[in-house]
């Protein structure tokens, strides 16, 4: 029963994907059919894009679990230091052990 109750969950369930996954041959397909959002690093296009995937997702009767899966980057000191020199030259937050957000994807 447990089991059962973890997998309607999925069969119900919705990501944020990049972009070129909607390509991968035979799961791209149903991802895209099965209203998947297909996100593409740049923020002015894929808020529209996340709008209008909201308004479909917010007509649907049944509930659904939506999955968001963060990007990261692998932390290493030469990025660190980098991020600390940018977060001085800006007036940002200095973190220990966390980066900064990627100035480059808008």
């Amino acid at each position: 029963p447990l089991f059962r109750s973890r997998f309607a969950i999925l069969k119900h369930s919705k990501c944020l994907l990049k972009s070129f996954t909607k390509f991968v041959p035979t799961v791209g397909f149903q991802f895209y059919f099965s209203d998947f959002a297909f996100l593409r690093r740049n923020w002015t296009q894929d808020s529209a894009h996340l709008r209008k995937m909201a308004k479909t997702w917010s007509s649907y009767k049944s509930p659904f679990c939506l999955c968001i899966f963060a990007e990261g980057t692998r932390f290493t000191k030469e990025r660190h230091e980098a991020n600390l020199v940018y977060a001085r030259e800006n007036g940002l937050p200095e973190f220990k052990h966390l980066l900064l957000p990627d100035r480059k994807s808008g």
